[in-house]
């Protein structure tokens, strides 16, 4: 805050500076007006009503007591649920604390037109402003604010604070019963780590190649040879650099080694085709190389490695070899057969 004490402001993330500046020298209660109440705006300034009784009083035009209220738990939640805060499992789990303990109260008044923006800290002194208790009302949004210290107005108005509050909805157990439940989900790392195991795993084979999988390139292809078995191919995605060359080798290792493929035909750019050759010759499997231009030409204009392809070809229909098929870059198919491989619903 700037060194010039100001009792009124119009700019952004002023408000959530006098406010916190006003609820920390609070030692008994805090009561807040809003015309929205979200998990991360709370978060804002939870750290601030520790140890105080806390009363919020939310307000917003929604026609009916019964739609209003639960309105309220539903948007709450809901932006619980899309929020990108790190922090809100601890913020949730600090307002279910402070619910138990009874140091906090949420009533909705919005069936009666209730629409202010209020932040009263004890009787000393009430905020003004049109922020509400939100991230974007309190950081984000251009919002005005003005200080009121005067003993009588900050009595005045939290006699019609609690007069308001008294004859309002009662949301505290509902929204303490929905957190609760909220808080028995399963956190995204142990999504994560379930997934991962769910995961067909790497098996260590024995195999001439040198290199071993990162752990992002693990789970890649762990996923890409579950969906070879259970469907018969795989598009394995990954941007430049991340290693789809080592990937696709250790891929062919690991199909090799129990017995699913004899060889390997990789269809790929001719600058990368040495990149392939080195990692396949490392992993002691036999490879052929062509280039989709290759493949598309008459046969007036066939390459000489394109005996190899008919042979590869009489191999499969035979049933002499087993290939897996490795086209890399083949995004160019789409590019090249945009009616073949359109975004189409069938």
């Amino acid at each position: 805050m700037s060194n010039t004490r100001r009792s009124s402001w119009f700019e952004s993330g002023k408000s959530l500076q006098y406010i916190i500046d006003h609820l920390e020298k609070a030692k008994e209660k805090i009561r807040i007006a809003t015309g929205f109440f979200t998990i991360k705006g709370w978060n804002l300034v939870r750290r601030y009503t520790t140890g105080k009784k806390t009363y919020i009083l939310v307000g917003l035009d929604e026609p009916g007591e019964e739609r209003a209220r639960k309105v309220l738990i539903r948007e709450i939640m809901r932006d619980l649920r899309t929020g990108l805060d790190i922090t809100r499992r601890q913020s949730v789990q600090e307002l279910v604390d402070k619910m138990q303990s009874d140091q906090f109260e949420i009533v909705d008044a919005r069936a009666r037109d209730h629409h202010n923006k209020l932040y009263i800290c004890d009787g000393k002194a009430a905020i003004q402003t049109s922020s509400n208790l939100t991230g974007k009302g309190l950081k984000e949004q251009v919002e005005g604010g003005t200080i009121i210290t005067t003993k009588s107005e900050v009595a005045a108005l939290i006699e019609e604070f609690d007069n308001y509050f008294a004859n309002a909805q009662d949301l505290t157990q509902e929204l303490l019963e929905a957190l609760l439940k909220w808080l028995e989900l399963a956190t995204p790392w142990d999504i994560y780590l379930k997934t991962i195991l769910s995961l067909e795993q790497i098996k260590p084979v024995k195999t001439t190649y040198s290199k071993k999988p990162l752990i992002y390139q693990q789970d890649m292809i762990s996923l890409t040879l579950s969906q070879i078995h259970n469907h018969g191919g795989s598009m394995l995605v990954a941007s430049t650099g991340l290693g789809k060359t080592v990937m696709g080798t250790l891929i062919a290792v690991q199909l090799k080694s129990v017995d699913c493929i004899d060889k390997v035909i990789i269809i790929c750019p001719n600058s990368v085709e040495k990149s392939w050759s080195n990692e396949m010759d490392d992993a002691s499997i036999h490879a052929n190389y062509f280039t989709l231009e290759t493949l598309d030409r008459e046969d007036s204009h066939r390459p000489k490695n394109m005996d190899i392809w008919d042979k590869i070809t009489e191999n499969i229909q035979l049933g002499k070899a087993r290939y897996l098929l490795i086209f890399d870059e083949s995004h160019k198919l789409r590019k090249r057969y945009p009616d073949h491989f359109g975004n189409k619903i069938f």
